[in-house]
């Protein structure tokens, strides 16, 4: 499992499900279950080191933006990277680079949450080789793998624009024209 395979899985269990998240899951269920348990050890893996890539940026601007189209708060922390990820690597790079990027994807209140894959490796591995979830512990931090790790974090771009947990979503509509331009015309529907 490379980081590339990874990221064909994600598109091409998307391309299968379209725009519908409900079908995602089952879409990336059937191509996860053709892969060997190592592999699918390490796309647990990979799938939790872009999850954390997001997780650990509480001074991004892209929370911001999340608090934007929700209308003044954020939703679960796990469930918008998941969101970001299952949307493919395009749309997780740039908005980790611009998040008015997330304008692309005309998201909508309270639907940027999306945790129906976060273990789902981790899930057909136990199931497969009839392990616990202590037993999967200590196999998977047998897999933890630096280099790979390195590889995911020094390809991404982060903006290093700091947010400011004190704007008002005034203020936010400003930072955040192209979000601001679709939130307004899911308004007026």
């Amino acid at each position: 499992m490379t980081v590339e395979i990874f990221w064909q899985l994600i598109e091409k269990a998307r391309s299968t499900a379209g725009t519908n998240d409900n079908a995602f899951a089952s879409a990336l269920q059937t191509e996860l279950e053709a892969l060997s348990e190592e592999d699918l050890l390490l796309f647990q893996f990979i799938y939790e080191w872009y999850e954390i890539t997001i997780i650990k940026q509480p001074s991004h601007l892209m929370w911001s933006a999340l608090v934007l189209i929700n209308g003044g708060y954020c939703t679960d922390t796990y469930g918008f990277a998941g969101y970001l990820i299952t949307h493919g690597r395009e749309v997780y790079e740039k908005t980790l680079a611009n998040p008015d990027f997330l304008a692309t994807l005309n998201p909508k209140k309270d639907k940027c949450n999306y945790k129906e894959v976060r273990r789902l490796a981790q899930k057909i591995y136990m199931e497969r080789t009839k392990t616990k979830i202590r037993a999967f512990k200590k196999i998977y931090i047998s897999v933890w793998n630096k280099e790979l790790q390195d590889e995911i974090t020094q390809s991404l771009t982060i903006n290093p624009e700091k947010r400011n947990r004190d704007w008002t979503l005034d203020e936010l509509k400003g930072q955040f024209p192209q979000l601001t331009q679709v939130i307004s015309k899911q308004g007026k529907k």
